[in-house]
């Protein structure tokens, strides 16, 4: 997905369309059911969300309705979507790490 991405990304930088990347999804999730599964398909996870899901998802990411999403952003949330939540004893742990500002270095 992170190189499809890329590929989309327009010369102002890490910016994808809106319409491009809903597209994408869509083709993606119809191959999931037409192939059962094969490397071209999305995860699993994203295979539950439906299109409207999607498409709300776009335009979160899009609050300002410029047409174009930071595709950096959305690979971030959808890691973080994976993620499990650390205990409070490993989140102490990374704010012993943090400076003043909260930043890990």
């Amino acid at each position: 997905m992170m190189h499809f991405l890329k590929k989309m990304a327009t010369a102002e930088g890490d910016f994808i369309r809106a319409q491009a990347l809903y597209s994408y999804l869509k083709s993606r999730k119809n191959n999931s059911f037409s192939f059962q599964g094969q490397a071209t398909t999305l995860p699993q996870f994203m295979m539950q969300l439906e299109m409207n899901q999607f498409m709300t998802l776009i335009r979160n990411l899009d609050p300002n309705c410029t047409g174009f999403i930071n595709y950096r952003q959305l690979l971030s949330y959808l890691i973080l979507a994976r993620s499990p939540i650390p205990t409070e004893a490993q989140a102490e742990v990374v704010q012993a790490l943090a400076d003043a500002s909260g930043y890990v270095s």
